[in-house]
């Protein structure tokens, strides 16, 4: 089958343009993995969230410092 207004799909009825149509869909979906794996990546190790890491790190010794904390 072939449909000329669907993206990913073979435009004539050829091993190659089958395989083009399989090497176009199988790059979108890793962009689209990449692009989900670069947003995990952000959200788990970006600056924002060392930040707040290492800000919870300075409270508890500073904290400890003062003689607050556990002895």
């Amino acid at each position: 089958i072939i449909l000329h207004d669907q993206e990913s799909w073979a435009r004539e009825n050829t091993p190659e343009a089958l395989a083009d149509a399989i090497e176009e869909l199988s790059a979108r979906k890793l962009q689209k993995l990449g692009g989900g794996a670069s947003r995990l990546a952000e959200e788990l190790h970006g600056w924002p969230r060392v930040f707040e890491q290492l800000f919870c790190i300075y409270r508890e010794v500073c904290s400890n410092y003062k003689g607050n904390g556990p002895e």
